[in-house]
């Protein structure tokens, strides 16, 4: 052994006191709490988290962040807008010509 030893503490809520074990006694098994997901669910959880954070941004954040915000989702606006006006003008183009 090294000269380092690992303890574990285990908090009794009830009395407020902590006891120490040897962490060599203790044995961890990990479970994962997230399930894998398809590309689509981690886009979907990008784009929540995108949200969630403008919303913190817009409730918490320096005027700087905010003004970063704002420009980030009026630059996605303009981008939605002028992809519905070429999707538009290509429509009336196949029109006139089909």
């Amino acid at each position: 052994e090294g000269l380092c030893r690992y303890l574990v503490g285990v908090l009794d809520k009830d009395t407020s006191t902590m006891s120490l074990h040897d962490a060599s006694e203790v044995a961890l098994n990990p479970t994962p709490i997230l399930k894998l997901g398809s590309t689509e669910d981690k886009e979907a959880d990008e784009e929540s988290y995108q949200d969630k954070r403008a919303r913190l941004i817009d409730s918490f954040g320096s005027k700087k962040q905010k003004r970063l915000s704002h420009l980030r989702e009026s630059g996605k606006m303009k981008g939605a807008a002028l992809e519905t006006v070429l999707s538009q003008t290509r429509q009336h183009k196949e029109e006139r010509n089909g």
